[in-house]
């Protein structure tokens, strides 16, 4: 278990679906990655519209501490970004360091 904020996590390698949101959630060495996705889904892959959101974490004196953090916000074909949609990028260990994207997407790619 692992505790971020306050709240409590189990880890996982697998993708679980709750409540109308899949949640993924990976430790590796001291980084801790939860994945989130809210939207449409078909054939259990992301379809359709939908927001997916990445945010990793760094244990720093006992605590996991918010390094990065990514979010899609647009469409989704065979669970890939694919059309139109708009991707934030905040590295928060590099300056604060932002980037922004709106555009065109294939096959999980800008």
């Amino acid at each position: 278990m692992i505790v971020i904020g306050g709240k409590e996590f189990i880890t996982l390698d697998q993708d679980i679906f709750i409540g109308g949101k899949y949640l993924i959630i990976k430790k590796k060495n001291e980084e801790v990655t939860t994945i989130k996705y809210v939207g449409d889904v078909k054939d259990n892959k992301f379809a359709g519209e939908g927001i997916l959101t990445e945010k990793k974490y760094k244990e720093k004196e006992g605590k996991y501490v918010l390094i990065q953090k990514k979010e899609y916000n647009g469409q989704f074909l065979n669970g890939q970004k694919s059309g139109k949609g708009k991707e934030t990028f905040n590295n928060i260990l590099d300056q604060n360091k932002n980037y922004e994207y709106e555009g065109k997407f294939s096959n999980g790619l800008k």
